[in-house]
């Protein structure tokens, strides 16, 4: 398998993910694929510990052709965070969709959410294309509207609408191929429901539902093959794990908390943000490598609830919220527990919205 260009080893398939490269590492060779490869990327981590100037040849000739740093400059530079929807700082709902690259911290506005506008919707990445899951029309009316968005074209497709009831203030999260939307808020009652959506065939599954309570205003997150989902209103700290289709319950959170968010980097959870029945806005940060918590550097910005967040490739991006002082625009990079300002979302500020992760 020759190499002829970086986008190449970057482009879905080309090579196939299985195929087989021979990566020289610290003087040693090891035959690692493709996919092995973007993962380590992904993680700014691998077994190997590779030097970024590492070598990987294509296995047909034993020509060098990329370097690791090659790799990663070419993914970071087609990796990007996207942010829909929510409520700003004037009572509007929106439409917004904007797209944040990492590597050059600069925002760009991208087409629309499809109406209608909404708030408290969810978010969650399947194969590449982002979906957009239920969400408030009104505060206390939800809805069950799947859109997908596809990064390289800036278009979205109206899909199956989610299972019966309408829905806000959910979680969803990506287990292999497959997006789960769990628990929320229908127009007058607390959810427990599961619904698996299948993005190949379109299609919804109801799965068992989570353990008690039901909730609304928790977080998902996926750590390796599993899913899980945290805290939820009114103020609980649970933690419970889904593994499709079990649910297990897990160590509490220190401290319970609704509207926060998390995310996902290697193989931890980090769960940031939200309120506290009595104390106000947070700013924590609790880590969870499962099933272990662990308090870590706080958000050096204002504690605040009902962010958005993502992953994008080594860091993980907290994005506006609303805090004691109103709606905020506010990025927020948390690298090696280490919290950064980047730049600001465009303009309006906003609340109860959702995030994902696409390469273009």
């Amino acid at each position: 398998m020759a190499v002829n260009q970086i986008s190449d080893y970057a482009a879905v398939g080309t090579p196939a993910p299985t195929d087989t490269l021979i990566v020289k590492n610290k003087g040693i060779t090891k035959n690692m694929t493709v996919g092995q490869v973007f993962e380590c990327i992904n993680k700014y981590q691998t077994n190997l510990e590779p030097d970024l100037t590492d070598q990987i040849l294509g296995d047909d000739t034993g020509l060098v052709k990329i370097t690791f740093q090659q790799i990663l400059t070419y993914v970071e530079s087609i990796v990007k965070g996207y942010v829909y929807g929510g409520k700003d700082g004037s009572a509007n709902i929106l439409q917004d969709n904007d797209q944040y690259s990492a590597d050059a911290d600069t925002w760009a506005n991208k087409t629309s959410l499809p109406t209608p506008a909404r708030m408290q919707l969810a978010a969650s990445t399947i194969l590449n294309k982002g979906y957009v899951f239920g969400g408030g029309i009104l505060d206390t009316t939800g809805s069950q509207d799947t859109d997908e968005y596809t990064a390289s074209t800036d278009a979205w497709a109206n899909k199956t609408d989610m299972p019966t009831p309408v829905r806000h203030r959910h979680a969803a999260m990506t287990i292999s191929d497959k997006g789960y939307t769990v628990a929320g808020a229908s127009t007058i009652y607390l959810l427990q429901d599961t619904d698996e959506y299948t993005s190949t065939t379109d299609v919804w599954d109801n799965k068992t539902d989570k353990p008690d309570p039901a909730a609304q205003f928790l977080s998902g997150s996926t750590i390796n093959t599993a899913g899980y989902v945290f805290g939820g209103n009114p103020s609980f700290a649970d933690t419970d794990k889904y593994d499709p289709d079990v649910w297990t319950s897990k160590s509490n959170i220190p401290s319970a908390i609704y509207g926060h968010v998390s995310f996902t980097m290697g193989d931890k959870a980090y769960v940031t943000g939200g309120l506290k029945k009595v104390g106000g806005f947070l700013s924590d940060v609790y880590e969870y490598d499962p099933d272990t918590w662990t308090a870590k550097t706080s958000m050096s910005a204002s504690g605040r609830s009902v962010p958005a967040a993502t992953k994008i490739l080594g860091g993980g991006y907290v994005f506006g919220g609303i805090a004691s002082s109103g709606y905020l625009k506010d990025t927020n990079e948390y690298r090696e527990d280490t919290w950064t300002a980047m730049t600001d979302m465009p303009t309006p500020t906003r609340g109860y919205f959702a995030a994902s992760t696409m390469h273009t």
